[in-house]
């Protein structure tokens, strides 16, 4: 009896027309494809593409071309871009902690150079790193590329003694004789000028210099050392003492006697 009433209960129940049950149904549908539309939109707006440093070399690989020696750290790269590359920040790393050390801007073409003498400071092998960044506008933060290392040798070839004699010879070419203690030679540069190279004199064999003159535009010298010579037979050195602004130190060749 029970469950008859209840049956017949459930079969009179009143039903929303089909119309009315199926109606909202599309508008969830429409709601949710919606939603998903606008959070892709939104994270394709957001993410912006990091500049990329897409070449980093030295700019004049000096001596054998490859070797990555050179007596100019002058570095040069360049970025690109899915938008542009003009003007970007290019962050220079000089001591490997992932932190920039120095900045650097590409030009209208995305190229940018940095002289690597500014931070490293004096002769040696260093590796630097390079990335470049630039401001979204949407995250409004800046975005990196990641970084890009070069590793190479800064070295000077210095200045050298090429040759060294009596400026007047009275004996012969075996054991040369003076009479008035002046020497003459020049100098070679191969990577740089000889005029006005200190040319350092040593006569008393302890490697450190007792006199000194200048070459001149050819590299020629002429020097007078009567007044710190006494009579007999003297053995007396001679080096190129050059001076590198860029690395603010003094480049010495070999003692030639």
């Amino acid at each position: 009896m029970f469950f008859t009433r209840w049956l017949d209960s459930f079969r009179l129940r009143p039903r929303r027309p089909a119309a009315a049950r199926g109606a909202r149904r599309p508008a969830r549908r429409f709601a949710r494809h919606r939603l998903a539309f606008i959070e892709s939109l939104e994270s394709r707006t957001l993410l912006s593409a990091a500049p990329v440093v897409a070449s980093f070399e030295l700019a004049n690989d000096t001596g054998t071309p490859g070797d990555y020696i050179t007596n100019d750290p002058t570095l040069a790269g360049s970025v690109t871009d899915d938008v542009s590359a003009d003007g970007l920040e290019v962050q220079i790393d000089a001591d490997g902690d992932g932190v920039a050390d120095d900045t650097t801007w590409t030009d209208t073409g995305g190229a940018f150079m940095y002289d690597a003498a500014m931070m490293v400071g004096s002769y040696g092998t260093y590796t630097i790193a390079a990335r470049a960044g630039e401001f979204d506008m949407q995250t409004m933060q800046t975005v990196y590329g990641s970084w890009v290392s070069l590793t190479f040798t800064w070295e000077n070839d210095p200045a050298e003694v090429g040759t060294f004699e009596l400026a007047n010879n009275v004996g012969s070419e075996s054991l040369p004789k003076t009479v008035d203690g002046i020497v003459t030679g020049s100098v070679t540069n191969s990577d740089g000028s000889v005029d006005g190279v200190n040319v350092e004199f040593d006569i008393d064999g302890d490697g450190m210099a007792d006199d000194y003159t200048l070459a001149d535009s050819a590299g020629g010298f002429t020097h007078d050392l009567s007044t710190m010579l006494g009579y007999g037979q003297q053995t007396i050195y001679a080096r190129a003492a050059e001076f590198d602004n860029r690395a603010a130190m003094t480049v010495y060749g070999g003692w030639v006697s």
